[in-house]
């Protein structure tokens, strides 16, 4: 059957989540982070066409980190082969866990089976409800430690492993956030950071964790060392 005739066949039962945060000026950033500025330059009633101007970095919003953003000759968001966007996905729901918590692997153990027949790793921990310009959403988020983000490289077939906080590892002085990201960047697993799961928390709010289909699209920068991404993910 060819991937057409699938979705023909399928698209009644397919239901499909966007996994991305909306992108405006000024909105929530990694603390360090300038923000980002989306200004309208040209409007239809003056111009006759509209446009905007934007300002910002590729770590800004929903999006990935490629090995080159942590290792010196890592590789870039464009020589990474598109195949690796889409992958046999997990959401492994981490709600229960309070402001700051790390995620090591006493949290991870309960669902070994399930990520060991999964590509992308989703870590769920309610954040993206708390969005906002408030203390609680830019300095709280629960993170991969780095004993978690170890026993995640054990597993030989993982490529992606993701977050809804702003970092896959936290923020202050008392944590490890270069050395959680290099652990996974070295391995050659992806990190998609700041996913919006406020679309499917109905879903994932009931059950331990949740299987489907992950599709990522990085925007294709020239020697990226990350990228903004429009994230979506698939239950069949």
């Amino acid at each position: 059957m060819s991937f057409r005739e699938f979705l023909q066949n399928t698209s009644d039962k397919i239901k499909i989540f966007d996994l991305t945060h909306l992108m405006y000026h000024n909105m929530p950033v990694y603390p360090t982070s300038p923000i980002i500025s989306i200004n309208q330059i040209n409007n239809v009633a003056r111009d006759k066409f509209s446009s905007r101007e934007i300002k910002m970095i590729t770590h800004h919003g929903t999006h990935f980190d490629a090995p080159a953003h942590m290792l010196d000759q890592g590789e870039s968001i464009d020589r990474i082969s598109p195949k690796t966007f889409i992958q046999k996905a997990v959401i492994l729901n981490l709600s229960f866990l309070k402001p700051k918590e790390e995620i090591t692997s006493k949290h991870l153990l309960r669902f070994k089976d399930v990520i060991s027949r999964n590509n992308a790793i989703l870590l769920y921990t309610g954040w993206s409800k708390k969005r906002g310009l408030n203390s609680e959403y830019l300095f709280q988020w629960p993170y991969l430690d780095i004993e978690g983000a170890t026993y995640l490289t054990s597993f030989k077939d993982i490529k992606i492993v993701g977050t809804d906080g702003l970092s896959i590892a936290g923020y202050g002085n008392n944590v490890n956030v270069f050395d959680t990201h290099k652990i996974l960047l070295e391995k050659g697993i992806l990190i998609i950071e700041e996913l919006n799961f406020n679309n499917i928390s109905v879903v994932l709010d009931s059950v331990n964790y949740l299987e489907g289909v992950f599709i990522g699209l990085p925007m294709l920068i020239k020697e990226g060392d990350g990228a903004p991404a429009r994230v979506l993910f698939i239950l069949g």
